[in-house]
């Protein structure tokens, strides 16, 4: 071959190989960037499909804008491929606003196209007839127990406060610790008790012993006056009329008692009852509420002669004590110190003015009054399950009872559990 016919075919060579080059690949140990035709970065990779995500999706890659090109349960999550920001469904919780199918309903609301469960009771008011447990969600309530029809009630007063705000009465009670000890002081006889004390240490009464039954009457009396340990019980009829929400009832007691070593002394009935005559009783009609468990009497008023039941619960004490011999506090005082001086001296008359005296103070001066309950709770057991209650509360565990006596000038709070307390009974 000529050599300029072998120059002509290298020129060719050179020709052919730099166009293969520049159109299709990469010289071997090339180092240079190649260019990127148009379009070859939109473009799948061959036998693949389109990229994951977007709206409907539920991939960890594609495009999206917002969760809601996203699918339930994936949301929009931006993060960084190459030089170029990029934005990708993942699994996450989903904030898009789209409606709930159907409609979430009164106790859920709808978030992200999914309904979520409100709570109560800051969220979610319970329906009546529904309570709100301790997952915060309304439960209907067990089924109501009727508490309407007629009820023995008993209550139990524990009335020593009010006692004790009567000086004369202390005062009466001191006078028989004196005489049973045998002890007493006559610096002062400008009451009626210190002229009795002065008799009682009188040279008339050396010798004086004081009856066995005297100890007795004074730890009844001050159980009930000073201590509070024997309350006065109290039993009647209740009518309720139950309203779902609300009661409303009438009552009327029938016996107030008392007890005395055993025994149970009426003041309302009692025939051995002295100078203040039988207790009358009058009950006020009143209401409450009550939900599904309990009820919620007063307030309410029982109204009586106050300084009435003072006096007969001294009464009855004394004739049960002294077997009839004395039936109010100026017989008992008779009893023990006036029929023991020599009749007709100057003691013996002193000792009658004096126990005449002691027992027109024990009056009060009043007449009025009576109790008042702020709250009569108890609880409501149905024992049998026929959806009428047995009981309002029980003997053994009595509903609370708060309130106070008064006389119309003084007034003394109810004493505490278990002395005061009441329960009703079918």
């Amino acid at each position: 071959m000529s050599t300029h016919r072998l120059a002509l075919v290298l020129a060719s060579l050179g020709l052919a190989l730099a166009a293969c080059g520049r159109d299709s690949t990469v010289l071997v140990g090339s180092s240079e960037p190649q260019p990127t035709l148009p379009g070859a970065a939109d473009a799948p990779p061959a036998n693949q499909g389109p990229a994951t995500g977007g709206s409907g999706g539920s991939g960890t890659t594609g495009a999206c804008a917002t969760d809601c090109d996203c699918g339930p349960g994936t949301a929009c999550v931006a993060g960084s491929g190459g030089e170029l920001t990029s934005s990708a469904c993942v699994p996450g919780a989903n904030t898009c606003p789209r409606p709930c199918v159907p409609d979430c309903g009164a106790s859920a609301t709808c978030v992200g196209g999914q309904c979520v469960a409100l709570k109560c009771p800051d969220q979610l008011a319970c329906n009546p007839g529904q309570f709100c447990d301790v997952n915060g969600s309304c439960q209907a309530l067990p089924p109501r127990i009727s508490v309407a029809g007629t009820w023995k009630t008993t209550y139990r007063m524990d009335i020593s406060e009010f006692a004790r705000q009567s000086s004369e009465l202390l005062a009466f009670l001191d006078l028989l610790q004196a005489i049973l000890g045998g002890q007493g002081s006559c610096a002062s006889q400008s009451t009626p008790e210190g002229q009795l004390l002065c008799v009682f240490m009188s040279s008339a009464m050396q010798g004086f012993q004081a009856p066995p039954w005297l100890s007795q009457l004074i730890s009844v009396l001050s159980d009930l006056f000073r201590f509070g340990n024997h309350p006065v019980t109290a039993a009647g009829l209740m009518v309720v009329q139950d309203h779902y929400d609300t009661v409303s009832a009438t009552e009327s007691w029938t016996s107030l008692k008392m007890q005395y070593q055993g025994q149970v002394l009426d003041l309302m009935t009692s025939p051995v009852l002295g100078s203040a005559g039988n207790v009358t009783v009058t009950v006020n009609p009143f209401g409450g509420t009550r939900d599904a468990l309990s009820v919620y009497f007063g307030p309410r008023d029982v109204d009586l002669d106050v300084n009435k039941l003072i006096l007969a619960l001294l009464d009855v004490a004394i004739s049960a004590a002294t077997n009839g011999q004395a039936t109010d506090v100026e017989g008992l005082l008779d009893l023990l110190l006036c029929d023991n001086v020599p009749f007709g001296s100057s003691s013996y008359l002193l000792c009658l003015t004096a126990a005449n005296s002691l027992a027109g103070n024990l009056e009060l001066g009043s007449g009025l009054g009576g109790f008042h309950f702020d709250r009569q709770d108890a609880p409501i057991f149905d024992d049998d399950g026929d959806g009428v209650a047995d009981h309002l509360a029980r003997p053994s565990t009595q509903g609370l009872l708060k309130g106070d006596l008064s006389n119309g000038l003084v007034s003394g709070d109810l004493g505490p559990a278990p002395g005061t307390g009441w329960y009703g009974e079918r």
